[in-house]
């Protein structure tokens, strides 16, 4: 048997590309061409060395699931360890849906296989259309659907040692902020709109910026609960300290819903856009 293995390199390579492509769009993940070329590159090469060598059955599927994790390892930028899983599962999913299709339209002829493995070129024009069309299809979803989301309109409820207070909230896909640990997605709010649900000592070192004598002062009662998280801006990069209050709730037109996230404090007094709070995105 004639193997291409050329051919098979930039077939995989492609679909692995427009695979992890279409989850960073559908899980608001932040990604880079390069990022993307080198997880790309990783997937093409797994493939075209486990048909070369034939590799199958239970070593072949434990190192599908491992070149999956490192694929989106080294296509998407830091994020918590439950984004991840989740990141990988769902490139699977894409990956196992688009390589359906292709499946799909190649067995109106000789097969994805055959082509491979014999003098037939791979139709090239109707790969890709099929892959243009799929990255344009998610690529418009997620406009529309980012658009109808600046329309929403949206409440958080935050409770904390015994109080709580109603906000209104400004859904945002900008807001990626995840806790590194546990990948809990983090909501900025507006410092003095909750202040009155925190201890004097509490509120003054969520509100100030994440440096050693502020962590030294934590109360022994709040260490577990307060993380740093690091924030990637246009011009410059820093950290913020965030807290897992008692509990969230996010009220939107379709109902309201308990959220596990962290909240991180802002010094600002302006609100946003006439909120006191910005959304994960995945909240949206």
């Amino acid at each position: 048997m004639t193997v291409y293995a050329d051919i098979l390199f930039l077939v995989n390579f492609s679909l692995d590309y427009v695979s992890l492509y279409i989850t960073g769009r559908l899980l608001s993940l932040k990604m880079s061409v390069i990022r993307l070329t080198a997880a790309g590159t990783l997937g093409g090469i797994f493939a075209t060395l486990s048909l070369i060598f034939d590799i199958d059955g239970i070593l072949y599927i434990s190192l599908t699931v491992a070149v999956t994790i490192l694929m989106t390892l080294a296509a998407y930028k830091k994020t918590g360890a439950a984004k991840r899983a989740g990141a990988a599962a769902t490139l699977f999913a894409v990956g196992s849906s688009l390589g359906g299709v292709m499946t799909a339209i190649y067995s109106l002829g000789r097969g994805y296989r055959d082509s491979l493995t014999s003098d037939t070129m791979i139709p090239t024009v109707l790969f890709i259309l099929v892959t243009g069309l799929s990255c344009a299809a998610v690529t418009l979803l997620g406009r529309i659907s980012k658009r109808a989301a600046n329309y929403k309109e949206a409440h958080v409820t935050i409770a904390n040692g015994g109080e709580s207070v109603r906000l209104k909230a400004l859904p945002d896909s900008g807001n990626l902020l995840h806790e590194p640990i546990s990948g809990r997605p983090v909501m900025i709010v507006r410092g003095e709109a909750v202040k009155c649900i925190f201890e004097p000592r509490l509120f003054e070192i969520l509100v100030s910026c994440a440096n050693a004598g502020a962590l030294e002062c934590l109360p022994r009662e709040y260490v577990g609960k307060i993380r740093v998280i690091p924030v990637s801006g246009v011009t410059d990069d820093g950290v913020l300290l965030a807290y897992r209050p008692d509990g969230v709730m996010i009220e939107t037109r379709g109902g309201a819903k308990c959220r596990d996230c962290m909240i991180a404090l802002s010094s600002a007094n302006g609100k946003f856009g006439g909120c006191d709070a910005i959304l994960p995105s995945e909240f949206i």
